[in-house]
């Protein structure tokens, strides 16, 4: 039997070494591990690799391990959608209750809540104001109303507050108060016309109406807390044409014959 670990001369080489012409084992396993190596140097672990974040995800919608947090993702998606949609609503809605031109700002009178007596002047210039101004800035209809509402109570409010303060001074000058205030009115249009009605609106408060009383007492009228109390020097007789001690003369007879 043929030994085949022969060699050509006859000779038998030890088990385990290589023959003439046939590979080393040992070496053609160093040499395949060797290319294996190399050929994974360049190679990336695929457990190392971490995901990058798109520029366009929110840095709170992303995860540095697992990528897009695609549940509060689709949440703050859909939450987006709706709030467009509700403003869009919105907009269509404005746009249909907004007049093409500043006279389509139509006032509903009736809730104003004016007090019985008050109308609404609808040639006041601030009112023309106030729909200009609501044209330009887009008001709504109803916007507009409530502008209008809001100073119309405001003015309500101030007037309400005046009458107030008249009623507290009228108070001052005791139960007399309309007789006192009728007789300066009264000497003051009589004696200056046009011009003393011009002066009534002075008459706010009890010292101006006693300022007035003092006044015109100097100049020869006599008042006292019931009014005036004596003829107005106008009554008499050639009063107009008279200097001005005959005048002072004649109203001083008067008060003497009285």
């Amino acid at each position: 039997m043929n030994n085949n670990n022969q060699g050509q001369n006859g000779q038998t080489a030890p088990l385990g070494t290589p023959t003439e012409g046939q590979p080393d084992a040992a070496a053609s396993a160093d040499d395949q591990i060797t290319a294996d190596a190399e050929g994974n140097a360049g190679a990336t672990d695929p457990v190392s690799e971490l995901p990058t974040r798109p520029e366009t995800i929110p840095a709170e919608f992303w995860d540095d391990e697992n990528g897009l947090k695609a549940d509060e993702f689709g949440k703050a998606f859909a939450d987006l959608t709706a709030t467009l949609t509700d403003l869009k609503a919105k907009a269509e809605e404005r746009a249909t209750d907004t007049p093409a031109e500043a006279g389509g700002y139509v006032v509903d009178v009736a809730a104003l809540g004016l007090p019985d007596g008050v109308e609404l002047d609808e040639n006041d210039p601030a009112l023309k104001a106030a729909r200009e101004l609501a044209f330009e800035k887009k008001f709504t209809k109803a916007e507009f109303q409530s502008l209008v509402g809001f100073e119309v109570q405001r003015q309500i409010a101030e007037r309400t507050a005046y009458n107030n303060r008249l009623s507290e001074e009228r108070a001052k000058l005791g139960d007399n108060a309309g007789k006192r205030i009728d007789a300066v009115t009264n000497s003051l249009v009589g004696r200056l016309g046009e011009k003393g009605r011009a002066l009534l609106p002075l008459m706010a408060t009890a010292a101006a109406v006693e300022a007035f009383e003092t006044l015109l007492r100097q100049s020869g009228t006599s008042f006292n807390n019931s009014g005036r109390t004596e003829t107005d020097p106008h009554e008499i007789e050639g009063y107009e044409t008279m200097t001005f001690r005959q005048r002072m003369a004649a109203i001083e007879s008067r008060k003497a014959r009285s």
